[in-house]
């Protein structure tokens, strides 16, 4: 370790660079300092000190396995990226001479001569580094540094960064979190890049905060020198250095499933994350590799000299969580429209406007917006409004681009949009209204509109369904396109033009995951105790633990206090049919086994707790249907005592949720792999009821990821020996082949259904297969429909797929008594096309979300392919894994309620009679309409 110290300082005393220089700054003083001890760190963060706990000098011969993984990756694993992340012998990560040397290699394909005379593959396969820490070396808070030089040129993107250890607590990325130190882009490398992403899902809700530092001199170049790179990690704040100097921070993050889900603050940042460093050729933000840049491939490197993390007391950290305290964000302000009904500012270019990302750019103006693969694009302003001149079209839509945002979006309102344009020539440009603040969201999706010569006037008219939204912006883009010609635009304006604002009441609703109970798992709100009623005079006795991320409710009940209560009132209402409620529990000490009692909507369940940690389930029926004034759960203490209880559920058993889409995504999600452009609505129009619809632009890849795009749905429980009936109906605009399954969550990915492609086409086909479950129980499997490039197939005509009426349910009765098949490894049976009025292909309505944005996703996880093999992905926000699944045989108090019993087969599920009757309103109301339509044609 002395010897790293010393040849660090000697590299120092010779390089004279910035980086040198910075060494005696503060946040590098512990460059002195042996593992386990301590430096103090007064001036920058709090008086209590950093000490050394882990470092790699890189002092051996060869990489420590020990401490790191070697990740294996395939070529366009994430991201679109051209390089194969390989193993250790293939020469690719390097470690010599105190330094780790993570390499890219070009090799085969086309060999061209050289200036030099030797010959270069310009176009053969790509290969890389990538290794990690996870499993060996995981943290929750602290200093992270490292002192790196990066490589030169397009399509470079080395990276030092985070991600959580065990993505099954909070959920997939970005549920997850991830933090990147540094990141820098090869053809700019005096800029560094340093981002959390964060928020509820990859489509629509994704968030990222990022900073960016160019270095003072233009002299100065991270790939000529090597430069220090530091995160504080600290709970509810983050602050990153470059040679010492604090370069950003972000203390306003969030995760859960949606904004009523949110989880209690700082989550996700407040679990295990995982050191990873890499060296990214090309993909969907840094472009890609010039025929110059492979020309010199085999002679770049990725050098790290060191990684050195430190940490603060566990006390402190205790401390600085407990008072985290999610930032006040300010409140929404609404634009208003000018004399003329205009919500645009400045829509005739009157007053210059300013580049995107500048810090003169008026947040209320117009910017401009260029990415580096369409350097050089330019405009100006004058009596004809704007022109903007590309220099070259670049990757994607967004390449260049004219925006201008806090457009007020309000839901139910009707809107027109309308410019001028014209250009030298004819050409596309693309134009859209989105939600910056969630992901870029569509409101008006992507219209493609075809300008020519001639000044002409353009008119899109469309409906805002999504939520309300101060911050709207409208688009112009020209990046993408076959021309570079100029294009002029002006009397750029959005009016309303119809329709009434629709205000969202907010009720409890059925969550995605199916549960009845907000906030089961204790991990969101104030004190994580959210959505949960308790009187002020018990509230010293209700609380929620958090030992290493475990959390329980927590009552005492002091003797002679008579009964503590918490309950959830004003539930989703609570129609007539069979539920499930389930909880974990345990007491402590000499509690009795019989102080706690469970009331829903009248029907009352004692358990007997013991103290082990159990889970216990108790079938409720009810014979009437409940109101949302009936709808309710207690939860009482009646007797003195320690208690704990854990995700607590309620819901209707239904094995796949919201199958036919009447409550909208709840249950599901779509996953679009970036740089896929594809956006998705729910449909319910005469031709369509409640159906899910995907417009697919192009599935760009060649087949090694038919999962980059997904319908899913995670939480179906299967259990060993028991025999399925999966089916859905599904169509698409074009003839194409799709997958579907239900497969293990992470792991190896096993498909348990057995089933693979099928094709579908213009007419609805109904796709049904029988399985039997061959493996061990499992409450925690993903059902998905992959439609990315299945069966190696890319397709790159635009199109529509229609999917709706998805089932699973539990025939092994049905089987046994003689009724069913005796098939279990069907690749799916497609039967004759579906009469009826599901027909026609409706144009899909507007919202939707996009997978694209003005920097990487970041999403280094993969969701699972649908065939039974992936890499690692997500899990959902309720973590079971501490839990003992034994259902104790207690006897139950509560009237009309039978305690579930492990032996019982589940029985197959009958839609509640409140959607039965919804669906028999709908069907009549439709009918009624065409009647009415036929009569007035007549």
């Amino acid at each position: 370790m002395v010897k790293g110290y010393v040849r660090r300082a000697l590299v120092a005393a010779l390089s004279m660079t910035t980086a040198s220089a910075a060494m005696a700054m503060l946040p590098f003083a512990a460059l002195a300092a042996e593992e386990g001890e301590t430096v103090s760190d007064n001036e920058l963060q709090s008086p209590d000190a950093y000490t050394l706990v882990w470092e790699d000098d890189f002092d051996g011969d060869g990489l420590d396995l020990g401490d790191w993984n070697v990740e294996t990756h395939e070529a366009g694993w994430v991201n679109a990226e051209l390089q194969r992340y390989t193993s250790l012998d293939e020469g690719n990560i390097e470690v010599h001479d105190g330094m780790l040397r993570i390499r890219p290699h070009i090799a085969g394909g086309n060999l061209e001569e050289d200036a030099d005379g030797g010959e270069v593959s310009l176009d053969g396969e790509i290969t890389s580094g990538r290794i990690s820490t996870q499993g060996k070396h995981d943290f929750k808070y602290g200093r992270f540094e490292t002192r790196a030089r990066v490589p030169k040129g397009q399509g470079y993107l080395p990276a030092f960064w985070l991600m959580a250890t065990n993505e099954s607590f909070y959920g997939q990325w970005p549920k997850c979190g991830e933090v990147d130190i540094m990141e820098v882009m090869g053809q700019d490398t005096s800029r560094s890049y340093h981002t959390v992403h964060y928020g509820y899902d990859q489509g629509s809700g994704h968030k990222q905060n990022q900073g960016t530092y160019t270095l003072d001199s233009a002299s100065l170049d991270y790939s000529d020198d090597f430069h220090i790179f530091t995160l504080d990690w600290d709970p509810g704040k983050m602050t990153w250095y470059v040679d010492g100097q604090e370069v950003y921070t972000t203390n306003d993050w969030y995760t859960g499933s949606g904004d009523d889900d949110q989880l209690t603050y700082p989550a996700p940042f407040d679990q295990d994350f995982y050191l990873i460093l890499n060296l990214a050729v090309g993909g969907s933000w840094v472009g890609y590799p010039t025929d110059e840049v492979k020309e010199a491939m085999n002679d770049a490197a990725f050098d790290i000299d060191y990684v050195r993390v430190y940490q603060k007391s566990q006390e402190e950290y205790e401390r600085l969580e407990n008072e985290a305290v999610s930032p006040q964000r300010d409140p929404d302000r609404f634009r208003k429209a000018d004399e003329s009904g205009n919500y645009v500012i400045n829509s005739n270019f009157t007053n210059d406007i300013g580049i995107d990302g500048s810090a003169s750019a008026d947040k209320d103006n117009w910017k401009f917006h260029v990415e580096s693969d369409a350097y050089g694009a330019s405009y100006v302003t004058g009596s004809e409004g704007i022109t903007i001149t590309p220099s070259s079209a670049g990757s994607q839509l967004y390449s260049i681009q004219l925006k201008q945002e806090h457009i007020p979006m309000y839901k139910g309102w009707e809107y027109e949009l309308s410019f001028d344009a014209y250009s030298t020539m004819e050409r596309d440009i693309v134009v859209d209204v989105d939600g910056p603040d969630r992901q870029w969201i569509r409101y008006l999706q992507d219209e493609t509109v075809r300008i020519g010569t001639d000044k002409k006037t353009y008119t899109i008219d469309f409906v805002m369904n999504d939520k309300t939204d101060a911050n709207g912006c409208v688009e112009f883009n020209l990046g993408k396109q076959p021309s570079t010609a100029p294009v002029t635009i002006s009397n750029v304006r959005i009016i309303h033009k119809s329709g009434e604002e629709v205000i969202e009441q907010l009720v409890k609703e059925v969550r995605a995951d199916g549960n009845y109970i907000y906030n089961g798992s204790f991990d969101q709100g104030d004190k994580r105790l959210g959505y949960w009623e308790y009187s002020d005079a018990d509230k010293e006795q209700i609380s929620v633990t958090n030992s290493d991320n475990k959390r329980e409710l927590k009552v005492v009940v002091p003797d002679g206090a008579g009964e503590i209560k918490l309950s959830q009132s004003a539930l989703s209402p609570l129609v007539k049919g069979t539920y499930e409620l389930s909880f974990t529990a345990r007491t402590e000490g000499e509690a009795p086994s019989d102080g706690i009692l469970l009331r829903v909507s009248g029907k009352e369940y004692r358990p007997e707790v013991t103290g082990e940690s159990k889970k216990y389930s108790s079938k409720l029926t009810f014979n009437n249907d409940n109101s949302r004034e009936e709808s309710y759960l207690e939860i009482i203490f009646n007797k003195p005592g320690t208690y704990y209880l854990d995700d607590i559920r309620l819901s209707d058993g239904a094995l796949i949720r919201n199958g036919s889409f009447d409550l909208g995504m709840t249950g599901y999600y779509a996953y679009v792999q970036a740089p896929i452009n594809a956006s998705y609505v729910i449909a319910d129009t005469d031709e369509t009821d409640n159906t899910f619809i995907i417009s697919i632009e192009d599935t760009m890849d060649d087949g090694s990821n038919p999962w980059y795009i997904q319908l899913i749905q995670d939480g179906v429980r299967l259990e060993n020996g028991r025999k399925y009936r999966l089916s859905f109906k599904a169509k698409s605009s074009i003839e194409r082949a799709v997958s579907y399954c239900v497969q293990e969550y992470e792991g190896s990915w096993q498909n348990y259904s057995n089933t693979g492609s099928v094709e579908i086409g213009p007419d609805w086909q109904t796709i049904s297969s029988e399985f039997t479950m061959d493996y061990p129980s499992d409450d925690y499997c993903r059902f998905g429909i992959t439609m990315g490039s299945v069966d190696g197939k890319r397709i790159t005509d635009k199109h529509d797929i229609y999917i709706d009426d998805i089932t699973l349910i539990d025939i092994t009765d049905e089987d046994e008594s003689g009724t069913g098949d005796n098939g279990g490894d069907d690749q799916g049976e497609v039967t004759e096309p579906v009469d009826g009025d599901n027909t026609d292909d409706p144009t899909p309505g507007e919202g939707g979300s996009e997978t694209g944005s003005d920097t990487e996703t970041g999403s280094e996880t993969d969701p699972g392919t649908g065939t039974g093999s992936g890499e690692d992905s997500g899990n959902p926000s309720e973590n079971e894994d501490d839990h003992n699944e034994d259902t104790p045989s207690d006897e139950n108090t509560g009237d009309d309620a039978e305690e579930d019993k492990p032996q019982e087969p589940a029985k197959p599920v009958v839609p509640p009679m409140q959607v039965i009757v919804r669906r028999v309103i709908k069907t009549v109301v439709k009918l009624v309409s065409k009647i009415l339509r036929l009569l007035f044609r007549w």
